[in-house]
Order: structure tokens, then C-alpha cells, then sequence
């Protein structure tokens, strides 16, 4: 599914007293201090001689790396169905922090492997790589949606009422998704893993939904074929999404 940890609903171990001890000894702001354009929230180099809590610390910036690529789809939807381009920084700088954690948890992921690591800890390092991947890629099909947006823009076009609901709907359903995946992946919770896969077989369903009632549209004339291809388009992206 969207956001998908599936792969990685493994236990991580860590002494609760060593995890104390460590937030006390690392603020919760140090890494807001830095002077980089971006940079890591949870981890640190210096992490990487404690390999456990490095992991610990890994899944942390894995949900923190959903939770932006979530903002960032949703950031999509409202300007695809507004043409209200307002948050279009935002949304670009929120881009180019998926692109920056992508690679750099990558590259912490690589140097963490060659650590000493409990077998848990190496499986969910073998998973973890693909899961900042297909968030790398939500973010993607995010900028996609942005990208059909500014083209009915310059088109002077927007979408019909009836495909702006069926729009929300497919939101609505993608963030009901996301929270039940980041619901299993923080607390191991297989029971949100099952509604999880119920809610990407309603998603898949809908999509089709979207197609079949956007062929009765551009039949009655309600839409142009243009703006009808951007609609197609769009809920392909976000099906897409929902699969990673």
C-alpha cells in the first residue's frame, strides 16, 4: 500500500533505559540547529557506534519521511481540485526534502549494514532501503498531480464538480491508508495491517470507478478530452501511489 512498511513490521530491541538515556543526552532540537538545507531528524553520524539505537532511531525518520510524502500528496490534491497555488513552495520544498532523505538514508542504511547488527535489525535494514524508496516515489506521482494542475491552468480549464468529489474521495480513502500503515510500522499492529489491505483493494476498485464515470462525462460532453486525459492521469498517479 501507499507508504508501504509491510516488509518491515519486524520487532526492533532496544533497552528502554539506554533510549532515557540517550534523549537526555540528545536534545530534541539538535538536529533543528543545523545551518544544511536538509538534513536528518533523528540520526546522526555519531549514532552509527551504537548500531541498535541507530536503527531505532532509522524507523523514526522512515515515519517522519511518510508523514511528508502524505503532506505533500494531499498538498497535490488541493491544488489539482482548486487550482489554488499558494502552497506551491512549500510543496517544491517539501519535493526536494523527499529527494535529499532518499538518498541520505540510503547512504546511512549502507554504512549502518557493515555495523555489527542483531539478525532483526539487519532484516529491517534490508527492508528499510526499499521503503525510503517508495516514498521517494509517492512524492513523484505527488509532482506529477502538481504538474497536471499547472497544466489546466494554462489551459484556463478545471475539472467538473462531479470529478473534484471523486477526487476527495480517492484522498480520503488514500489517507485512511496511510494511517493504518504507519499504525502497523509504529506499533506492529497487524490487526491495521489487514484494514490496510482492505482499503488498497477499495482504492483499486475506485479507481476504476473514476475511469468508468469519467467516460460517461466526456460521452454527455461534460469535459474536454484534454482535461478528461489529465483526470485519467491522475488517478493512475495516485493508484500508483497506493501500491507502493
Amino acid at each position: 500500500p501507499v507508504f508501504n512498511f509491510r516488509p518491515t513490521l519486524v520487532a526492533l530491541p532496544l533497552p528502554n533505559g539506554l533510549v532515557r538515556l540517550v534523549c537526555r543526552i540528545i536534545p530534541d532540537d539538535v538536529y533543528e540547529l543545523r545551518d544544511d538545507k536538509f538534513h536528518l531528524h533523528f540520526l546522526d553520524d555519531s549514532m552509527l557506534v551504537t548500531p541498535a539505537l541507530a536503527v531505532r532511531q532509522l524507523k523514526a525518520e522512515v515515519e517522519n519521511m511518510g508523514a511528508l510524502a502524505h503532506d505533500n500528496f494531499c498538498r497535490a490534491i488541493h491544488i489539482v481540485t482548486t487550482l489554488d497555488f499558494s502552497d506551491l513552495e512549500k510543496f517544491k520544498k517539501t519535493e526536494n526534502e523527499l529527494n535529499f532523505l532518499n538518498s541520505e538514508l540510503t547512504r546511512y542504511v549502507a554504512v549502518l549494514s557493515a555495523k555489527r547488527l542483531s539478525e532483526t535489525d539487519s532484516k529491517y535494514l534490508s527492508c528499510s532501503v526499499k521503503s525510503v524508496s517508495d516514498l521517494e516515489r509517492i512524492g513523484d506521482y505527488a509532482e506529477n498531480i502538481v504538474e497536471y494542475a499547472e497544466s489546466l491552468q494554462t489551459q484556463n480549464e478545471t475539472f467538473s464538480a462531479p470529478a473534484v468529489l471523486e477526487i476527495k474521495e480517492m484522498e480520503r480513502k488514500i489517507t485512511a491508508l496511510y494511517h493504518e500503515v504507519m499504525k502497523a510500522y509504529h506499533d506492529l499492529d497487524f490487526t491495521a495491517l489487514e484494514y490496510a489491505y482492505q482499503i488498497e483493494e477499495q482504492i483499486d476498485s475506485f479507481t476504476e470507478t473514476m475511469e468508468s464515470q469519467h467516460i460517461q462525462r466526456l460521452v454527455a460532453g461534460q469535459c474536454t478530452p484534454k482535461v478528461g486525459a489529465e483526470y485519467i492521469s491522475l488517478a493512475q498517479n495516485a493508484e500508483r501511489g497506493a501500491d507502493r
